[in-house]
């Protein structure tokens, strides 16, 4: 377990889910459920399962670096790396795995976002581990793709290609997020995987990757090996803003998929929020007591402490309030909220 590591992704905003996210306090911040504990939280404590504290790095930006110290008090303040500027993701994983690289040369990696949702640790833990087992003897990157429940049109799916085992399967192409139709095929055909965002390879193979395919990446961070002078602002300064599938796995030639049947949410909208959250017998989802409905059915309604609501005749609407800003949209266009 010494050579295991992790890179949570924490530098999103989740303008999709204004105007309870934004910029002073995004996301993986937020405490949806009333739990006590955010995204974030969530996310390391899944994680911190099987890999050691002082092996989680952080990648956020330097604006949220004290609420990534209050949020997560057991990570090392050095394992926080804040991004200048905000480039994607290829950046931020760079960042990490170089970073990572210099500590540990037979490091072997898990990145994954600080927002998604996956209520099975046990089986989240075992796909990670056999996903690291896998590495000992394979030069790959490993994506985690998630077998589908539904013809989902929000995520975007991996089709594969030829099985190597039970579990880990040869990618052949990338799919964006598809309409129906589409996503109708893709769920019929079996041969497709919800692209889960979270990847596995080794620190070695990584780098080599930046430098075959993003040579000028590469290069910027190498000196975080080469050079005790790195200087993180001149090195965001110079990078390409491109995201870690475009950069890396949609030409890398050495990509495979492990699969998995976790129950997992992405949280990328507030009709995904609303399909997590428990339900009155009118399918009204409400993260208070304070919310009396009538009349009213598939309603998402999330309301700061203290705040009374009555709703009467009203379907399929979210209705959201924080920082005097209050949301009253329909649920089935909740992709446009984050261009508001």
């Amino acid at each position: 377990m010494k050579d295991f590591f992790c890179i949570i992704l924490a530098g999103g905003v989740g303008s999709r889910f204004y105007p309870l996210s934004n910029n002073r306090e995004p996301k993986q911040f937020l405490d949806f459920f009333n739990e006590k504990e955010s995204l974030i939280q969530k996310t390391y404590l899944r994680v911190s399962k099987f890999i050691k504290d002082e092996n989680i790095y952080i990648l956020t930006n330097k604006n949220y670096l004290k609420l990534t110290i209050k949020h997560l008090k057991k990570i090392p303040k050095k394992n926080i790396l804040c991004e200048p500027q905000k480039k994607n993701t290829a950046a931020s994983i760079a960042y990490g795995s170089f970073t990572i690289h210099k500590k540990n040369k037979h490091a072997k990696i898990l990145v994954c976002p600080s927002d998604h949702l996956i209520e099975e640790h046990k089986k989240f833990q075992s796909t990670c581990i056999n996903g690291f087992d896998y590495l000992n003897k394979n030069k790959q990157i490993l994506t985690i793709g998630i077998k589908p429940t539904k013809a989902h049109t929000g995520y975007g799916y991996i089709k594969t290609k030829e099985s190597i085992s039970k579990k880990i399967t040869i990618v052949e192409d990338f799919k964006e997020k598809p309409d129906e139709k589409r996503a109708a095929e893709f769920f019929e055909s079996k041969n497709y995987l919800w692209n889960s965002g979270m990847f596995i390879f080794t620190s070695n193979q990584i780098i080599n990757e930046f430098k075959i395919l993003q040579k000028k990446t590469h290069d910027l961070f190498n000196k975080i090996l080469t050079d005790e002078n790195f200087d993180i602002n001149t090195c965001f300064s110079n990078l390409k803003n491109i995201s870690f599938d475009y950069a890396i796995l949609e030409k890398s030639k050495n990509i495979s998929v492990i699969r998995s049947n976790i129950k997992w949410n992405d949280l990328g909208s507030y009709s995904s929020l609303y399909s997590e959250m428990k339900k009155n017998k009118l399918k009204n989802a409400a993260n208070s007591k304070d919310v009396k409905t009538i009349n009213s059915k598939n309603n998402l309604i999330i309301l700061p402490t203290g705040k009374k609501l009555i709703v009467n005749g009203l379907n399929n609407y979210i209705i959201a309030e924080k920082n005097n800003t209050l949301l009253i949209y329909p649920m089935e266009k909740d992709q446009e909220i984050g261009n508001l």
